[in-house]
């Protein structure tokens, strides 16, 4: 089958290296340049772990374990720590690399920034048109185009992504700025009631990826210009613990990266004809889930063993296989959605917040 991939960061390298390795003819349509990855790093479990290696990925000298969770609460000096199984590490750039040394390299194709559909009107569509005047025809088109996807806009629209409450401000620092005793720990530091928390997680690499939780209603700097937040940054970071300032102010704070954090209710399905959304275009989650990366990776090996199925079954038909797609994932993403809806209720102060919960869905 041919397929045209709109979007080339993990949900869409992922897919295209598992529908590469069923025999499909793939290709990856990115709008950015290919130095550009976005984001620093990210936590990955277990089960993501091995949906990577099934995909042909060895990863293990790129993976930072994390052993711990520290939570500080700052008013009260309270600290709950717990043991951490099968939690890993691993810069962005590092498992965005690895997954493009695996596709062929004539499938990757850079600076096409995507723009409508030809026919534009019914269900199926036939070719991809982008701002160059490039086409692409395809039996199959995924829109792996990230949370403000064109795609969706354009073919599978769906609910509307939910208002910003909380943003996040990442940054990344040299492993040497945390002591030697922290480096398995995934440490937060928490102000119940201001609205910000301070995270901290080990990364391979010999670097430390950190961020600011910020409730950007109580915080209005946070959607500053980049000089306005960094002066508010600066100012903010006297105020807190020695290790949080150590670690944030021995970076850049202009090479800092600003997530507005979104989701949105899920539609009831995630296709329509033969158009499918996968990873953050399909269902963006909030990052206090930390599961973005993983239901991107699960998406693209179960779409690769239903593609498999229906071209061994000359009776099934692409709408019934793009169908079960979304049957199959939509009770385990409802659980996502819930899972950080409640977490960012619980950090923005509308319900009681326990740093005995861990900022991670299940």
């Amino acid at each position: 089958m041919k397929i045209a991939i709109i979007g080339g960061s993990i949900a869409g390298l992922s897919t295209a290296l598992r529908l590469q390795n069923s025999g499909h003819e793939v290709s990856v349509w990115e709008r950015r340049n290919p130095t550009s990855s976005g984001g620093f790093g990210m936590l990955l479990d277990q089960k993501t772990l091995t949906r990577l290696s099934s995909l042909g990925l060895r990863l293990d000298p790129q993976l930072q374990k994390v052993t711990k969770y520290e939570a500080h609460d700052i008013h009260s000096g309270r600290v709950v720590r717990r043991g951490l199984d099968g939690s890993f590490a691993i810069q962005r750039s590092t498992l965005i690399d690895h997954l493009k040394n695996e596709i062929k390299h004539h499938s990757l194709n850079y600076d096409f920034e995507f723009t409508h559909f030809e026919p534009n009107s019914g269900n199926n569509v036939q070719r991809a048109c982008f701002s160059n005047g490039h086409k692409i025809d395809a039996d199959l088109f995924l829109g792996a185009d990230g949370v403000r996807s064109s795609v969706r806009n354009l073919q599978v629209p769906g609910p509307d992504l939910t208002p910003v409450k909380t943003v996040e401000v990442v940054g990344m620092a040299d492993m040497n700025s945390l002591p030697a005793k922290s480096r398995n720990t995934f440490k937060k530091y928490i102000h119940q009631g201001k609205g910000i928390a301070f995270g901290i997680v080990p990364c391979a690499g010999d670097k430390v990826i950190w961020y600011f939780q910020i409730d950007n209603n109580k915080w209005p700097q946070s959607l500053g210009s980049n000089h306005q937040r960094n002066q508010w940054l600066s100012e903010e970071l006297s105020h807190w613990p020695h290790q949080v300032r150590r670690i944030a102010m021995s970076s850049r704070l202009e090479n800092t990266h600003l997530w507005r954090t979104t989701d949105r209710d899920l539609p009831l399905q995630f296709h329509r004809g033969n158009t499918l959304l996968i990873g953050d275009a399909a269902h963006p989650l909030l990052t206090f889930t930390s599961q973005g990366v993983g239901s991107s990776i699960e998406d693209a090996v179960i779409l690769g063993d239903l593609l498999d199925e229906y071209e061994s079954s000359p009776h099934q038909n692409l709408d019934d296989c793009l169908g079960e797609f979304s049957a199959i994932r939509k009770p385990i993403l409802e659980g996502h959605l819930k899972n950080g809806r409640d977490l960012q209720q619980r950090f923005l102060g509308q319900r009681p917040h326990c740093i005995d919960t861990y900022p991670v869905s299940a």
